[in-house]
Order: C-alpha cells, then structure tokens, then sequence
C-alpha cells in the first residue's frame, strides 16, 4: 500500500510523456503552421526596407531582441534602428531553407539578397548571403528575438 502513491506517479509520468512519433508529428504540424506566419514577417520587413522605414523593419523583433550583423558588435534594436534609418530605401528578399518549430521557439535557417542604390553613386550594390533566426511565438505573434547574418559575396551592377 505504501508503494501505491509511486506507482500512481510512474503511470502518470508515462501516460504525459510524448513518443517520438507524436513529437515529431506535432513539431512538424507546428512547423506548416508557423510557416505561412514567418514568410509574413519577413515580408513585412522587406517592405519596410522597401520604404527605407526602420521602425516597419524592426517591428518583426521581440522587444528585448538581439541582433547580431556582419563584422559589427551585437546589438539591440535601439542600436539597429540607427543602422537601418542610415541605409535609406533598399530591396531585399528572403528564402527560408529550414524551419523548425518546438512549441513557442521556433529555428529558421535561410539566405537573402538585398541591393541598395546609395545616393550620389552611379551603381547599384548586391549583397547576398545568408542566416539564422530564432523566432519566439508571443502572444500569438512570431518575433524574432535572435539573428545573426553574414553575407556571401560582393559585386557591383
């Protein structure tokens, strides 16, 4: 009888544990779901890049978000904000090449491409390259709350 309340608890632990077949199928359901919502956001900044709008392009980040870009000091988005407004207008493009969704967390893995067409020069830059985001749901929203970029190569147009 003593024994009852510990065998009470290994039932129950062993009826809440996930198999890994439901895990992966409930992951992979998170991941179609979340999709769709992610592409969105990424375009949300591509517009706001479109228009050179900084506060559009950081509206995808989670509050407390790091950034972390090429060959500069990791920062939050008071520091990205003053790196955005500088740039001005600029087209860029995403392509997630992975996502996986965990619950709230969310790993996208992709490249983008952007030109820019500074004033005064009589060319356009290409920059390519790629990176990686994590992503957390909150209050049903995916924001970013890490990304890290790098580019993959220059070349002038």
């Amino acid at each position: 009888m003593r024994h009852l309340p510990l065998l009470a608890c290994l039932v129950l632990v062993a009826a809440c544990t996930e198999s890994p077949q439901k895990a992966q199928a409930r992951m992979q359901a998170e991941t179609e779901a979340a999709r769709p919502q992610i592409a969105a956001q990424l375009a949300r900044f591509a517009r706001g890049a479109a228009m050179g709008n900084a506060d559009t392009m950081l509206s995808i980040y989670a509050p407390n978000a790091v950034l972390m870009p090429p060959n500069l000091q990791a920062t939050d988005l008071s520091g990205a904000r003053q790196r955005m407004a500088a740039i001005g207008p600029y087209q860029v493009s995403f392509a997630t090449r992975s996502l996986e969704v965990n619950g709230n967390t969310a790993i996208e893995r992709g490249v983008w491409s952007a030109t820019m067409s500074p004033p005064g020069f009589a060319f356009s830059i290409v920059r390519d390259g790629k990176y990686l985001a994590h992503w957390r749901r909150i209050d049903g929203q995916w924001l970013m709350v890490e990304h890290i970029w790098n580019d993959d190569y220059h070349s002038l147009m």
